[in-house]
C-alpha cells in the first residue's frame, strides 16, 4: 500500500497518534511548568466557584489587582481550555486518559483530514474566489 494511500484509508495519523501519545505519556508530566501548573491551579480555583482572582497569593505567576487579590498574570485562554480536563479529572477519570483524549483530538484536528486543516482549506478557497478584481 502506497504512502497516499495509507494517509487517505486514516492508518498515518491513527499511527502518528499512536506514536505521539505513547512519547508524551513516558516523558511528560503533563503540563508545562511553571505556567500550566498555575492555569491548573487557577482552573481548579474556577471551578470551586471562587472567580478568577485569590485572596492570598498562591504563588507562582500571579500579580496583585487594585483591589488586593492576586490575579494570573498571563492568558486565561490556556486557563479557559484547561477547565473541561480538569473538570474530567475531579470527577474521577484518570490523568492519563484525560491526557491520551487530549492527544488524540489535537491528532484529529490537525491531520489532512482533520476539522481545522478543512476549515482553513475552505477558507483558502473563499479568500481566492472572492478575491477584488483590479
Amino acid at each position: 500500500m502506497s504512502m497516499m494511500a495509507r494517509a487517505r484509508s486514516g492508518a498515518v495519523p491513527i499511527a502518528l497518534f499512536v506514536t505521539m501519545a505513547s512519547a508524551y505519556a513516558l516523558v511528560s508530566s503533563g503540563f508545562d511548568v511553571p505556567e500550566g501548573l498555575d492555569d491548573v491551579k487557577l482552573a481548579r480555583h474556577m471551578l470551586t466557584g471562587d472567580g478568577l482572582a485569590f485572596g492570598a497569593n498562591p504563588g507562582g505567576t500571579y500579580a496583585q489587582g487594585p483591589d488586593g487579590r492576586f490575579y494570573a498574570s498571563h492568558e486565561l485562554g490556556s486557563v479557559v481550555m484547561t477547565l473541561p480536563a480538569v473538570t474530567a479529572v475531579r470527577a474521577g477519570a484518570p490523568v492519563w486518559g484525560v491526557t491520551a483524549i487530549g492527544s488524540l483530538l489535537v491528532s484529529v484536528c490537525l491531520s489532512r483530514g482533520g476539522v481545522l486543516v478543512r476549515a482553513v482549506r475552505v477558507s483558502k478557497q473563499s479568500e481566492s474566489t472572492h478575491a477584488p478584481v483590479g
